[in-house]
């Protein structure tokens, strides 16, 4: 097990890649991505995005068959639906619809008509994403299939009436002749079937005769979404969380916000917050991470892993829980003064010195050290005495299997107290981090003391 920059290792990517080629319904084996997608098919010319960044996903053109005359059962039919499985649910006009993941994950794209409404339900299995859309723009009714091509591992649509290229995340056209139109996100939930039929019984559901052979009871992603590896890399990364962190993203009064499940969880499940002109209420529960707006106006929502989200809005912010008072009144300095703007991780040996050890043995009895550092900044106009910082390790699903406590290394003598984090020992030893400036961090863990994960995360819990 090696770790690259905040990323878990890889083992899996070739047998995930042949499930995309599974996906598709192709008989032979995997085929490795290639780089840019071809001008063959799709006419590029005109794009919004760079070309080099369009990549080519291993099915081809409409390999991944969208739907386009979907039939649907009643919820006492649909016997198919364990309560656990979840489904793209939505309302219009008094009625709902449920879409399972389970035949999305082999067609993504549905076209749909809901109380007279064109409708497109979209799910991309590598970016976590279900995003539904109004069909129609500039006085067309659209109708839209499967590329092939991904950008920021993102599904890519296309039209059938233009062949534009269409990002589901980006919500727009990137090539062809309607590159830069719009599309219009509706509001949709990611809920178990439990949930969804409990407040909708007389929902309707998407029906598995859809006209293609799958099997729709086996998850061809399911490997996928048990590691925290990618595929394909987003241009850019973002340290704030683990890559496939799974975040609610929200826009409202033109600002952008990431809400993390486990962050949610850590708070008790429920928050209220204020988003542009928005207060909205956040909820994750066995069902789902969802939001409640504050009235008639809904809010648009996607539950998505972080490094889409990141990718497509990097001048997100990322919700965190509110510091902590200290017994005696005063609250900490806030989070946001300090921001942590590197992360590396690596396993070593006690003979490596501390370097990466791509050979080591991680959980070798008395040989394997797994190493998180980094770099934090200073972006408070004063002085910031101490960081305490929070070293989490994550499994497969996200939870915390394993924490521990430290400060910046100007201030590494201190020792974190349980009750309260300010620090048990004098600071007189401490070197303060002056207005702008930055320092690194660094945790050590033994290898046969720590449980099996996935991925590590840092945070800040104070600053002072």
């Amino acid at each position: 097990m090696h770790t690259d920059g905040n990323q878990i290792p890889r083992p899996a990517t070739w047998l995930v890649v042949a499930c995309l080629v599974a996906a598709a319904g192709a008989a032979t084996g995997p085929t490795p991505p290639s780089a840019t997608a071809s001008p063959d098919e799709f006419d590029l010319s005109r794009h919004s995005v760079p070309l080099e960044h369009i990549m080519m996903g291993g099915p081809t053109k409409d390999g991944i068959p969208a739907l386009t005359a979907p039939g649907f059962v009643t919820a006492a039919e649909a016997t198919f639906l364990a309560p656990a499985d979840r489904v793209v649910g939505i309302e219009r006009g008094g009625g709902a619809r449920a879409y399972p993941l389970a035949i999305l994950n082999w067609h993504e794209i549905v076209n749909d008509v809901v109380h007279e409404t064109p409708i497109a339900v979209t799910y991309c299995p590598l970016t976590g994403s279900a995003v539904v859309f109004d069909r129609r723009h500039d006085g067309d009714v659209l109708s839209f299939g499967v590329s092939g091509r991904l950008y920021e591992s993102n599904v890519l649509m296309y039209d059938h009436q233009s062949e534009s290229l269409w990002s589901q995340l980006g919500a727009s056209a990137v090539t062809g002749a309607r590159t830069g139109a719009r599309l219009v996100p509706l509001p949709a939930t990611v809920t178990t079937w439990r949930a969804w039929r409990r407040l909708h019984p007389d929902t309707m559901v998407l029906s598995r005769a859809t006209g293609h052979e799958r099997d729709y009871g086996r998850n061809p992603y399911e490997m996928y979404e048990e590691s925290g590896s990618l595929i394909f890399r987003p241009s850019r990364r973002d340290p704030r969380l683990p890559a496939k962190a799974r975040v609610l993203g929200v826009i409202a009064g033109g600002a952008a916000r990431a809400y993390p499940r486990a962050e949610i969880a850590g708070a008790g499940g429920r928050i209220v917050d204020r988003i542009g002109d928005r207060e909205i209420t956040v909820v994750v529960d066995d069902d789902g991470l969802r939001v409640i707006g504050d009235g008639d106006t809904p809010v648009i929502a996607t539950d998505v892993y972080w490094f889409a989200w990141a990718a497509f809005h990097p001048e997100t912010s990322v919700w965190r829980p509110r510091p902590a008072t200290r017994p005696d009144g005063p609250a900490h300095a806030r989070l946001g003064d300090v921001s942590i703007v590197e992360v590396n991780s690596y396993w070593t040996s006690l003979g490596a010195g501390l370097a990466a050890a791509p050979g080591a043995n991680p959980f070798a009895a008395g040989n394997g050290l797994f190493v998180i550092s980094g770099t934090i900044r200073n972006e408070s106009s004063e002085a910031v005495e101490y960081v305490l910082l929070r070293f989490e390790l994550l499994d497969g699903s996200g939870a915390v299997v394993y924490r521990e406590e430290g400060f910046n290394r100007s201030a590494e003598g201190m020792v974190p107290n349980d009750d309260d984090p300010a620090p048990q020992v004098a600071r007189a030893s401490v070197r303060p981090i002056a207005a702008g400036a930055s320092d690194s961090y660094r945790m050590i863990f033994l290898g046969n003391e720590i449980p099996r994960f996935q991925t590590p995360r840092v945070s800040v819990v104070a600053v002072e």
